[in-house]
């Protein structure tokens, strides 16, 4: 089957932060796009699928 054709995306991520517990999470985010620009002869990468992933460490800013 044909792929998805690849981009470079530009634009700005607004994200606003709420404390759950003592944990700074992000609440929201918001993806304003600028320009995208499609990327000739493109391969896409090995699919992987949620099971295959592992959690990032928490990070804490101290609070």
């Amino acid at each position: 089957p044909d792929a998805p054709e690849g981009h470079h995306g530009y634009g700005q991520y607004r994200e606003t932060y709420k404390k759950v517990d003592g944990q700074w999470l992000i609440d929201s985010v918001l993806l304003t796009r600028f320009w995208m620009d499609p990327l000739e002869s493109w391969t896409p990468a090995e699919t992987v699928t949620p099971s295959d992933t592992k959690s990032a460490p928490k990070t804490t800013n101290g609070e």
